[in-house]
């Protein structure tokens, strides 16, 4: 078993060498202090590359978690400023304010976003940057509320992707209960990443995923014969499933329980 000072001197000789390398200009009395706090969140059986990269999320945001963590922190207000200004931009951006559901403001999921961020910052283990854990959070707090409140209707998940034998006749809710705001989240990401293939492409999954369009109701649109719809639809599928993005919410959406690093 690895005993907590080698994981120490472990972390200490690994900040040396990042220090040098990306000349961070740490003092050793600095280095000294980020191998104390460091170890803490580096596993026991943490692979050198993991554990460098613990170590450098730790460089960039432990000053800003350090803010957000201490009450008496002199820009803990601050720093929770900039932070919800960031999160009520992932909001618009993951398109929850998209909705036109009344029971769901804007305001009000920043709010619920605030009391989770506050409610998990304790347990930021550097795993992923900060920027990136507090998407995650954003999100899936939204997504538990929409849930939980089952506001809106029925949306399209990336595990749907898995099953377009049949492309002519989208899923029902039944099939697929997710709430708009949910379906909102995904349309953002899977349309921003088909888009960087091809506009088109992005237009006929959108009309089929999200707006229930039928085959031949899309080949019209778009010109197509809707053999060739079909052939893009599944050009669209194989996008998504072989995206990191999309990986990553499924993954999580298969594992909502875990720790949202």
């Amino acid at each position: 078993m690895v005993q907590p000072l080698d994981r120490r001197n472990r972390c200490l000789a690994m900040i040396a060498l990042l220090n040098d390398a990306h000349r961070w200009n740490l003092s050793e009395e600095e280095q000294q202090q980020y191998a104390t706090e460091v170890a803490h969140f580096v596993p026991e059986d943490c692979q050198d590359q993991m554990a460098e990269q613990i170590i450098t999320n730790y460089h960039a945001d432990h000053k800003v978690i350090e803010q957000l963590r201490t009450i008496d922190h002199p820009q803990h207000d601050a720093g929770w400023a900039v932070w919800m200004s960031r999160a009520a931009g992932i909001i618009r951006q993951a398109g929850f304010a998209w909705s036109n559901d009344p029971a769901i403001d804007t305001e009000d999921l920043a709010q619920i976003a605030q009391v989770e961020l506050i409610r998990s910052i304790s347990s930021f283990t550097y795993h992923s940057r900060l920027s990136t854990w507090t998407y995650r959070v954003v999100v899936r707090s939204i997504q538990r509320f929409v849930r939980d409140s089952k506001a809106g209707k029925r949306g399209t998940r990336p595990d749907s992707l898995d099953h377009t034998a049949d492309l002519d006749v989208p899923l029902s809710e039944t099939d697929q209960p997710e709430s708009q705001a949910a379906a909102n989240v995904l349309a953002a990401r899977t349309l921003a990443i088909l888009a960087e293939h091809n506009n088109r492409l992005a237009l006929i999954f959108k009309l089929w995923a999200i707006q229930d369009q039928r085959i031949e109701e899309i080949a019209e649109v778009v010109r197509l014969h809707p053999s060739r719809v079909r052939t893009l639809l599944k050009q669209a599928r194989d996008i998504l499933l072989a995206h990191p993005d999309m990986r990553d919410w499924r993954s999580d959406e298969r594992h909502p329980d875990e720790n949202a690093q």
